[in-house]
């Protein structure tokens, strides 16, 4: 599930859910190249955190080698370490994905390094292939966009960023696990950096009246159309999974928490399973 928000409002809502206790993944992929169609996941690493007496720390790890079940290109093996001699004694992603899926849980925080233009789709695939469904999360923040924002530099890759907040000590770069480390130190540092922003005083909170699902008249124009006072063109787009409204200033993560909440679901799956019955 996406939001169609700015990087200032993807912040406010995993900072809203970190102190409400919330359990935030940071995660990274090794592959076999830049396709998503065409390449393979050669490695899966993450770490889940969670907020204790006042400091997000780490609560657990996971990290595990895919075989591809094709030859790796020299020039990836080049920047990952990672050899056809290596990966055979590994399992494939038949066996391997629906172990990540379960350690990642139903619609996770998920928190990634230049992780929505290529991560994201990796998994993606992969669960398309494997679990015949697609990847959801509540909330996926990049932090390479974080750092964009944030962030006066020449160059924006995971190793530069690092450098000039200082976070590269003892880090593999290209190694999944140490990427995730890194990823982890760095998001702490920028989101301190969002104290001072008034990162939710210009959205716009509205009053949720009404939900009602439309079949449209195909299967990717499906929406959930959710009624607001004052009135807002706004909705759930079911094939995109993603929540829309005709006015940026709107707060969609807290339309999203108040409909949900209206409705007693626990996601979007449950709201349509209980719209498609009223």
């Amino acid at each position: 599930m996406r939001l169609g928000i700015n990087v200032n409002r993807e912040v406010s809502a995993i900072k809203s859910a970190i102190n409400k206790g919330r359990e935030i993944i940071f995660f990274d992929l090794e592959t076999t190249g830049l396709s998503c169609y065409k390449d393979r996941i050669l490695s899966f690493s993450a770490l889940k955190a969670k907020k204790q007496q006042g400091v997000l720390k780490e609560s657990d790890r996971f990290n595990v080698f895919i075989n591809p079940l094709l030859p790796i290109p020299p020039a990836a093996s080049r920047i990952n370490g990672i050899t056809d001699e290596f990966i055979s004694q590994f399992e494939d992603e038949k066996a391997v994905v629906p172990v990540i899926s379960d350690w990642l849980g139903e619609v996770p925080i998920i928190v990634g390094y230049n992780s929505k233009s290529f991560d994201e789709p990796f998994i993606n695939e992969a669960y398309a292939r494997v679990l015949n469904r697609k990847f959801e999360y509540s909330y996926h923040v990049d932090v390479y966009h974080m750092a964009k924002q944030m962030m006066l530099l020449k160059s924006y890759k995971l190793i530069d960023v690092c450098r000039e907040l200082g976070t590269d000590i003892g880090i593999n770069f290209h190694k999944s696990m140490d990427d995730v480390i890194a990823t982890f130190r760095c998001f702490t540092l920028l989101l301190d950096m969002y104290e001072d922003v008034p990162v939710q005083s210009d959205l716009r909170e509205v009053g949720i009246t009404d939900a009602s699902y439309w079949e449209g008249p195909a299967h990717w124009l499906r929406r959930i159309y959710v009624k607001t006072r004052p009135y807002y063109k706004v909705y759930y787009d079911i094939y995109r999974k993603e929540w829309i409204c005709d006015d940026e200033r709107v707060d969609l993560s807290s339309i999203r928490e108040n409909v949900l909440r209206l409705y007693e679901a626990d996601d979007e799956k449950e709201l349509l399973r209980i719209l498609k019955n009223v």
